[in-house]
């Protein structure tokens, strides 16, 4: 939860907060002092006390008053109590055994813990005083305990703000209280959880994505934490990842010019690739390798594909003139069906049109790229060329 907005727009967050907005600590302070952190922290503190006093006061006259009306209880009453306490403490002794049991059997998954206002600045004032970043630029941020040993630490952009294009151009540290490293240096996207960063808890392992922005399309950059050290997952830098309420099932769009083809027939160095698509590609944690991976794909028979379909797909795709060039069923159900068309033109050289068509096996229907309501295999489309899988 948010716990305090300070008046540099520092946002201090919980751990479970960072997971629904992106672990982002917003700042729009033009001050230079690195100093400016503490200071504010100590104002905090201050007000915290003073919250604290009051708090201690009014319950204090509370406490009296229950006293006095306690007084007046008889002897038989207070026996009563005094048996339904110690039964109280056994009942708390059992269900504490219980969940000392139910905590030995959690097997890989991660321990959860809340980072203090301490903690946090701690942070962002060593990113600060070891850049020389201006603690108005140091923007966003997505701290946690992420290898579960107890340390926080994790990863601050300092840069601008997001312009018209939510662009932001800076750095990207791996930070913790005595460490400060850089990651990555360039233009990253502005996400619409307010930060460039998004976090993924998967149970055995927690990650950080944050989007590198390119004119028409963005490349996710995915790091986990091992040993007080960011390493970059297997799946990171191909393609944009998008990541839903469930963190340990995402989707990456691959960017390619792959729609249209155009050469002459024999000489290699004349292939012209026009036509911009993005197709989807689907990754799911895995527990042994504790990353992402994808979901894996065969190649299948125009016969296995009509027997998923219910119908003869394949002579559908050929009686318009097109020709059939692979068929891929992947692990998660999904099957793409690659065809395409090629044209003679006038002047000697070949046009070659790909497309595919996306079936659901497991919701027995066609993919509706566009939103614009699907239903046969000419509208599942995402244009160009579906390769058996995008890591080599």
């Amino acid at each position: 939860m948010r716990k305090r907005i300070f008046a540099g727009a520092l946002v201090v967050m919980t751990a479970a907060a960072m997971a629904m907005s992106g672990c982002g600590a917003k700042g729009n302070s033009e001050e230079n002092s690195t100093g400016l952190i503490q200071e504010k922290l100590q104002d905090i503190s201050e007000e915290n006390a003073d919250e604290a006093a009051s708090s201690e006061s009014e319950n204090a006259t509370s406490e009296a008053s229950e006293t006095d009306a306690d007084s007046e209880k008889n002897a038989e009453t207070a026996g009563t109590e005094d048996q339904n306490a110690t039964e109280t403490n056994d009942t708390s002794e059992a269900s504490d055994a219980a969940s000392e049991e139910t905590g030995s059997s959690s097997g890989d998954k991660l321990a959860s813990s809340t980072i203090t206002d301490d903690d946090l600045y701690a942070i962002l004032d060593n990113v600060a005083s070891t850049t020389g970043a201006a603690s108005g630029d140091i923007r966003y941020n997505c701290i946690d305990d992420f290898d579960g040993d107890g340390t926080f630490e994790g990863f601050v952009f300092a840069g601008s703000e997001p312009d018209d294009m939510n662009w932001c151009e800076g750095t990207v540290y791996f930070a913790s209280s005595d460490k400060c490293d850089e990651v990555f240096k360039g233009t990253l996207y502005y996400n619409d959880n307010e930060s460039v960063f998004r976090y993924m808890d998967c149970g055995s392992r927690r990650f950080a994505l944050f989007n590198e922005a390119y004119v028409t399309a963005l490349v996710s950059h995915i790091y986990y934490v091992d040993g007080n050290k960011p390493v970059e997952s297997a799946i990171s830098g191909i393609g944009d990842f998008y990541v839903g309420e469930d963190p340990t099932e995402i989707n990456m769009t691959l960017s390619a010019y792959d729609n249209f083809c155009d050469f002459t027939e024999g000489d290699e160095s004349s292939y012209m690739w026009t036509g911009h698509t993005w197709k989807p590609y689907y990754f799911h944690y895995d527990e042994s390798s504790k990353d992402y991976k994808e979901y894996g794909a065969v190649s299948i028979s125009e016969d296995e594909l009509a027997e998923i379909v219910g119908t003869d797909l394949a002579s559908e795709i050929k009686a318009e003139g097109y020709q059939v060039d692979n068929i891929y069923k992947r692990e998660n159900g999904l099957v793409n069906v690659n065809y395409s068309k090629v044209v003679n033109n006038d002047d000697g050289t070949l046009s070659v049109t790909y497309k595919n068509a996306t079936y659901d096996e497991k919701a027995g229907k066609y993919a509706d790229p566009w939103g614009e309501g699907g239903g046969t295999w000419q509208e599942s489309d995402y244009g160009g060329i579906y390769e058996i899988s995008v890591k080599p």
